[in-house]
């Protein structure tokens, strides 16, 4: 997967990298991997940028009648029908901000297509192994341990900080002015989705049962 992705039209959509602001070493002898971070109800997430076809813009959803709660519906792209997904759902993670999806990434698992809305598209970035640790269960208490392969830290972009009527102002970029507070990286947590258990064909049809007992 390259920074460059399109969506239903043909146009070219722009994903913004940024390895400079990773926390993480750049030693060339240690293996690396490359993810795709999204923003969802708050949360950072990350799939292997290999279990990413593409990333769109959303198009039209049609509904699916009696299908479980968290498949959204499906659409036609290149051929090929899509399900669309809502990932809190699917985690059986309840919602804490309102859905406001804009974009979707399609992922496939065997030769099944599905397509999980994002609230924001955060970056792709490449990351040492050994940043990448067992997930704290204390971070994921709110999701099932099998949908997690680990988690890393994440540096979010530099920001400078400027006192002005005894208030502090975030601003980018940094200003010549005075009282102008060293800028610091403000690291994050991700949790690094395991995708093949999330599309698990056994474990959809499980948790549509699960489902359907508790309505």
């Amino acid at each position: 997967m390259n920074s460059e992705t399109t969506d239903t039209s043909g146009k070219q959509i722009s994903l913004p990298t940024k390895s400079s602001s990773l926390f993480f070493s750049e030693t060339e002898n240690i293996p690396t991997y490359e993810f795709f971070i999204f923003e969802l109800d708050g949360t950072l997430y990350a799939v292997s940028v290999g279990d990413v076809d593409q990333v769109i813009k959303i198009p039209p959803i049609t509904a699916v009648p009696n299908s479980p709660d968290f498949i959204l519906g499906i659409f036609h792209l290149r051929g090929r029908v899509v399900v669309a997904l809502d990932l809190i759902k699917r985690m059986n993670l309840v919602r804490n901000t309102p859905l406001s999806p804009y974009y979707l990434f399609v992922a496939h698992h065997k030769k099944d297509y599905f397509a999980i809305l994002i609230d924001k598209i955060r970056t792709v970035v490449r990351v040492s192994c050994t940043d990448v640790t067992e997930t704290d269960p204390l971070i994921a208490a709110h999701m099932p341990p099998r949908y997690t392969k680990g988690m890393f830290m994440y540096a979010e972009k530099e920001l400078q900080i400027k006192k002005t009527n005894n208030q502090d102002i975030m601003f980018e970029p940094a200003s010549a002015k005075e009282n102008v507070i060293k800028p610091e990286k403000s690291l994050k947590p991700v949790l690094w989705l395991n995708v093949e258990e999330l599309l698990n064909q056994a474990d959809l049809l499980a948790s549509a049962e699960r489902g359907a007992a508790q309505a």
